[in-house]
């Protein structure tokens, strides 16, 4: 058999923790440590929502195929798929490719410049610079049960089925239970294919009248860009809280140690993330997460990434905000504590900092950054 590097050896041989001691190592996620390699990093905050001067934290006690499973299936999904992934656009974390997004619906809200197009769905982010994209072409129809307009793409016409009783009869214009249906096409090109593919579909489609909705105009890529606003709806899935979890999970691994996470009362969250096996109780707040320091309308600046482990009053509770949106709380381990309970800032483009423990009346930890004003 090849004997492996010495580069290699001294990754699989030993690992240090913060603590200062040495263990043999294996990874802290599938626990393996025969025919397995180190010699990647493991970013304890996914790379792309940026890098944290010269302490970016990292971990070298994942393995090679974890780490690339990891950056595969969760990291990706949680920089682009995520309410979180496209906030980071508009703090100049940028993508270096173009990726639309498939589990995301960014649409124009109910506003004075959108008018009556309030629901039209657009064509995502681009993450390479921040934008809306254009709308494709859709078709809209009133579904007269709900009150609701509903979308469909030209990839849904083929085997469209509009039941008259909802959406009313395709009956030429003026008649009685008429349907109500928008074509909108973001270019004149892409709107007439759009049409012939529907009349295919729907011969007694009709177009009542014409005209480009000024919002449209501001989406157009040889145009400056005007602001419109947007919703974006979006489901917390599985793979989001395995996501979300990984960044707890390896938060604690790095600034408590590995072998805290490496105990059995860490095995439910650890399975959870790598292999999705099981579930982990988790639940969103919009409270100040400095709760020391800040209030619902004196927040620090959203411009940085929020962590802290903790300890609830029987669990190991993990809490992580992004940019000042939604707190993530996750029980990471149940029917255990932590020996002391650990928060950071992490502010792209500079060093993180430590917070500090203080003591709530019913002996839970408050914890609060440095002393940095915030702001109002």
């Amino acid at each position: 058999m090849k004997a492996p590097s010495s580069s290699t050896l001294k990754h699989i041989a030993h690992n240090h923790d913060p603590n200062g001691t040495m263990t043999t190592i294996a990874c802290i996620y599938c626990l393996r440590s025969d025919g397995v390699t180190f010699r990647g990093k493991e970013h304890v905050i996914p790379q792309a929502f940026g890098t944290f001067g010269s302490e970016t934290p990292t971990l070298d006690s994942v393995c090679d195929d974890c780490n690339g499973y990891f950056g595969r299936e969760l990291d990706q999904l949680l920089a682009r798929e995520t309410w979180e992934g496209i906030t980071r656009y508009q703090k100049g974390q940028l993508s270096s490719e173009l990726r639309v997004q498939k589990r995301l619906k960014v649409m124009l809200a109910p506003g004075d410049e959108v008018g009556d197009f309030a629901g039209v769905i657009t064509g995502g982010i681009d993450g390479t610079t921040g934008r809306v994209l254009p709308p494709p072409p859709q078709l809209h129809v009133l579904n007269r049960k709900s009150g609701q307009k509903e979308v469909f793409f030209a990839r849904d016409l083929p085997t469209l089925v509009l039941d008259e009783s909802a959406y009313g009869t395709a009956s030429a214009p003026g008649q009685s239970g008429m349907r109500t249906w928008w074509v909108l096409g973001n270019n004149a090109a892409e709107f007439e294919i759009f049409v012939v593919a529907l009349k295919r579909r729907f011969p007694h489609f009709e177009i009542a009248a014409r005209f480009q909705p000024p919002a449209f105009a501001s989406l157009q890529d040889d145009q400056e860009q005007s602001t419109l606003p947007i919703m974006v709806e979006g489901t917390i899935d599985a793979l989001q809280k395995r996501a979300i979890a990984k960044v707890l999970f390896n938060f604690t691994a790095k600034y408590v140690g590995t072998s805290e996470v490496r105990r059995p009362e860490w095995d439910k969250a650890r399975n959870f993330i790598r292999y999705g096996n099981g579930s982990l109780k988790l639940w969103l707040t919009q409270e100040p997460f400095w709760s020391a320091q800040e209030t619902n309308d004196f927040r620090f600046e959203d411009d940085s990434i929020n962590i802290r482990v903790e300890n609830g009053s029987a669990n190991v509770i993990g809490l992580v905000q992004f940019y000042n949106l939604f707190t993530y709380h996750i029980v990471l381990a149940q029917e255990h504590q932590l020996e002391h309970p650990v928060a950071m800032r992490f502010t792209p483009g500079m060093k993180p900092m430590t917070g500090e423990a203080r003591s709530r009346h019913n002996r839970r930890e408050a914890l609060i950054p440095p002393k940095t004003p915030p702001r109002s």
